[in-house]
């Protein structure tokens, strides 16, 4: 039989061993410490003053052009509005005040259809920031607080009209069974439907799908009526996108019912889709216009529930002299 000696190991061993543990876990532990400490203590890159967002604001003033529209990139709520709103009422080629888009989603090419050249701002030195497909690199201006200006001119834009900047001129009106037509008016920013406020009709920001979209909300107020907007006498060519999907309000309701989207060319329905109850996208159609090109049509635009609780369908259209592939993912 062996000795207890042989097969146990001593006190001395053993105090050892469990001395080297024990130095190991104190090491381990002193490098975790030190690395919390280090993270806790370094607050990173620091937020850009006041003063260095208003030299990139006065860069870019000061070379506004016709057409010039702005991004932010990380999105930067106040300090980009601080640029856009400095911004020249008429800076738009089309008459339209300059833009500041969210960088929430990546570049919509029917959103920067009315505009020539992007500013694209980034804050920290981030550099991860993705131009449109096709645009050109002009050039690039560092500044203080890790603050870059680029700017690119944007390619030939397939859009040829969109849809809110011709709300305005545009007719809504609300009807259905029981209910007597009503044509809304416009007063200031909106077609007012002398009703209660969800019933009127303007441009506005919603959040849809996951991300701001600026469209016009239609609301088929009362339960089975239809709101109706009519844009006369359209100039169509190749074709028209119409994209649509509930708020997050809307989409986040157990009430309401689905929603049918029907769009017609001089009254005859070359389009109807049902958007379900909590559709959470914003859902593009595409209506082949290409053998009417050069002619002018009536394009109407009708939304329709079952039951019109939180139904707000957030509606936007283009008018493109061709197909835009990356638009319709």
């Amino acid at each position: 039989m062996s000795s207890a000696s042989e097969t146990l190991p001593t006190n001395a061993s053993t105090s050892a061993r469990v001395g080297a543990v024990a130095a190991l876990l104190t090491v381990a532990l002193l490098a975790v410490s030190g690395i919390s400490l280090w993270f806790a203590l370094d607050p990173g890159p620091r937020d850009p003053t006041d003063a260095e967002w208003g030299a990139v604001s006065a860069h870019i003033q000061a070379r506004l052009q016709p057409g010039d529209v702005l991004r932010v990139h990380p999105f930067w709520l106040r300090e980009g509005a601080v640029i856009s709103d400095a911004t020249p009422a008429t800076n738009g080629f089309d008459g339209k005040q300059a833009l500041l888009v969210d960088f929430s989603v990546p570049l919509d090419p029917l959103g920067l259809g009315s505009f020539r050249r992007l500013w694209l701002v980034s804050a920290f030195g981030r550099d991860d920031a993705q131009a449109p497909t096709g645009a050109t690199l002009d050039e690039t201006t560092t500044f203080p607080g890790g603050l870059t200006a680029q700017l690119y001119t944007l390619p030939d834009s397939p859009v040829r009209l969109r849809l809110i900047d011709e709300l305005k001129s545009a007719r809504v009106d609300r009807f259905g069974p029981g209910v007597a037509t009503r044509q809304c008016r416009w007063m200031g920013e909106r077609h007012a439907c002398r009703g209660r406020p969800w019933e009127d009709v303007s441009v506005s920001i919603q959040e849809v799908g996951g991300a701001p979209r600026t469209c016009f909300v239609l609301h088929p107020y009362p339960s089975g009526a239809t709101v109706s907007v009519r844009f006369p006498a359209l100039s169509l060519d190749a074709g028209i996108i119409v994209r649509a999907g509930f708020t997050l309000d809307a989409t986040k309701s157990d009430q309401g019912s689905d929603a049918t989207l029907r769009v017609k060319l001089d009254d005859a329905v070359v389009l109807e889709r049902v958007a379900p109850r909590n559709l959470w996208a914003f859902v593009p159609s595409f209506v082949d216009t290409a053998g009417r090109r050069g002619q002018k049509a009536d394009l109407v635009i009708e939304v329709t529930a079952d039951r019109e609780d939180f139904r707000d369908l957030c509606v936007d259209g283009f008018v493109v002299n061709r197909p835009v592939d990356d638009a319709m993912d």
